[in-house]
């Protein structure tokens, strides 16, 4: 079912500042977090959409509240379609996913939703205030409209670099009837999680030898082995970095027992919720696994640059024969 909405009055979306007189002490503490997997995937909306499409693109976002501190996890596209003052979104698509994600986890709530910029680089029109209050509407979050998040992401990236802005709405009330809604933007902040970290450095450094290899003139540089090369320094550099994690971590615990340093409940904690989650695997059973995981990313390694070193031998006969 598509759901219609459209203003019963003359409202406004306007944008507020932290030196606005009509901001509130309520949002004025607002922090959102969010995780760069919910940055990808917004993007990754905006290039599927369909041509000729929606000027933007909006979706539903999901996290957790604590506090004044939301924190976006999760984020799904929202099929809709709008003009002036008037606006339809895919409600039955809507709930199906927010019911796929809960199954999943189900400690994620609606925090808001998101948009990517208008024309001319614009964050908010008339009809983002129809559009938060839908979300409001259907939050269950329990932190009420205060805060609500709205997320605007530039993926036209027209400044050269993603922009992301975090908004939430305020009414203005005169003789008690609400006549229009301020949005005011709060702290944002992209946090990531150790495992987002690795793959966010793996991409960064794949794309890096990626151009290193596009700007290569020489089939030399490409023949099988640079690839293999490659993925081994990437896992040297990994098992690197979490030898140095442990040998830290029994450093503390070490000073600990010996009386050297005080004991931290927290740290304990997480030590050991990290060693619960690691399976009891035997030693030369570790080793097999090991090393049969190894071969097979050195193998994936030596084929792609295999293929990479026969496309550009293939280019370049074809080059000659085109001469």
């Amino acid at each position: 079912m598509i759901l219609s909405l459209h203003n019963s009055r003359t409202s406004m979306a306007l944008q507020g500042s932290t030196a606005d007189a009509l901001f509130v002490d309520n949002v004025q503490n607002v922090h959102v977090k969010v995780h760069p997997v919910v940055v990808f995937g917004i993007l990754d909306h905006y290039n599927r959409r369909p041509e000729p499409g929606p000027v933007r693109v909006i979706g539903t976002l999901l996290g957790t509240v604590v506090g004044n501190v939301v924190e976006i996890h999760n984020a799904f596209g929202v099929p809709h379609a709008e003009k002036e003052n008037e606006v339809a979104l895919g409600q039955d698509y809507h709930r199906a996913m927010y019911s796929h994600f809960t199954r999943i986890n189900d400690k994620e709530r609606i925090v808001g939703w998101y948009a990517t910029t208008l024309e001319g680089g614009r964050a908010l029109n008339s009809n983002s205030i129809i559009i938060h209050g839908f979300y409001a509407g259907n939050a269950d979050h329990g932190a009420g409209g205060a805060r609500l998040v709205h997320l605007v992401v530039d993926a036209a990236v027209a400044s050269g670099r993603v922009s992301i802005k975090a908004y939430v709405s305020t009414a203005v009330n005169i003789s008690g009837a609400p006549v229009a809604n301020i949005f005011h933007q709060v702290k944002l902040d992209v946090v990531s999680t150790a495992p987002e970290k690795v793959c966010l450095d793996r991409m960064i450094r794949g794309q890096e030898r990626e151009k290193a290899w596009m700007a290569s003139e020489t089939v030399a540089t490409v023949l099988p082995g640079g690839g293999a090369a490659a993925a081994r320094e990437d896992l040297e550099a990994s098992v690197a970095t979490l030898l140095g994690m442990l040998e830290q971590v029994s450093g503390f615990v070490d000073r600990v027992v010996a009386g050297e340093e005080e004991p931290d409940s927290t740290v304990g904690c997480e030590i050991a919720d990290t060693l619960s989650a690691v399976p009891r695997v035997r030693p030369e059973l570790f080793d097999s696994i090991f090393s049969g995981n190894l071969q097979d990313l050195l193998m994936v390694s030596y084929l792609s640059s295999l293929t990479k070193a026969n496309l550009a031998i293939s280019e370049k006969l074809s080059g000659l024969r085109n001469k």
